[in-house]
């Protein structure tokens, strides 16, 4: 079975305060690059317009106990100035950039004693091409993150999030290695990882043997970046932010339609955080 629960720790919400003195809120995921069975390199991921033009990004990690337990409200704070760490996708048009990680969990473990409750999404969950051909045009899809925001702040928990794929995961959207997916793409959900997600069936007997039935189907299929939206007529609505009460002429109406990247362009940034040599 997929261990669901652990998804909640791959994620982090990102605050970013901006140059012009407005923030905004976005997810990121930790993602392991080059490895080789034995170890990898832990790297944190966002789309570019999450840090774009930020002068401080500030984001969350969950503590864990000595027997690796997460500790609820308790958790790190980690804090970054500028957006100089962050690096882009070797791809210009792919709206994704990356931060190295390891040295941010050592900085805690090893020199403040403090232990981080963190989940690596890796590689060997990225589907194959024989794989995304096997696929269905309509598969169930899991999005975790912070859709206009919203998070667990007393526990330090993302929002799951259930939709289904609206193009098939396996044939690039308008010739791009995109996929939609019929979710609402709210502010906050741009970095959310996406993942297909089929649970298995299971027929077992009176003491619990199984007798038949199939596995869960759990694929890493890609990073939400963007929502389709079209144009109406402009109206006063007041939008509940996480944080306060705010006043919004809205001109768009959102498609509930999400465009997701697919996730084999993660392994990209092997070329940008190249592996240590020994």
């Amino acid at each position: 079975m997929v261990n669901l629960e652990a998804l909640a720790y791959a994620v982090t919400r990102l605050v970013c305060k901006k140059s012009d003195g407005t923030s905004s809120v976005g997810t990121s995921f930790i993602f392991g690059i080059h490895d080789n069975g034995e170890s990898h390199i832990p790297i944190l991921v966002t789309n570019k317009h999450v840090v774009k033009d930020s002068i401080h990004t500030t984001f969350y990690l969950t503590k864990k106990d000595d027997v690796g337990n997460p500790i609820f409200e308790d958790y790190q704070k980690i804090e970054l100035s500028g957006t100089g760490a962050w690096k882009d996708h070797p791809n210009n048009d792919v709206d994704l950039c990356a931060i190295t990680f390891g040295n941010i969990l050592n900085l805690f473990d090893k020199k403040n004693g403090t232990k981080i409750k963190s989940t690596r999404i890796m590689p060997d969950v990225i589907p194959t091409k024989e794989q995304l051909k096997e696929l269905r045009t309509v598969e169930d899809v899991l999005m975790v993150g912070y859709p206009i925001g919203l998070w667990d702040q007393h526990n330090n928990r993302p929002i799951f999030r259930k939709g289904i794929t609206a193009t098939h995961v396996g044939l690039p959207y308008n010739g791009k290695k995109e996929f939609l997916i019929d979710i609402a793409a709210f502010p906050g959900s741009s970095g959310s990882p996406v993942y297909i997600y089929r649970e298995g069936l299971r027929v077992v007997n009176s003491v619990g043997d199984r007798l038949a039935g199939r596995d869960d189907l759990f694929y890493f299929a890609g990073v939400l970046y963007a929502g389709p939206m079209y144009n109406a007529h402009g109206e006063i609505i007041v939008k509940n932010v996480p944080t306060q009460m705010t006043p919004l002429v809205n001109s768009q109406i959102p498609s509930n339609l999400g465009i997701v990247i697919a996730s084999e362009e993660l392994m990209e940034f092997e070329k940008i955080f190249p592996k240590p040599t020994a």
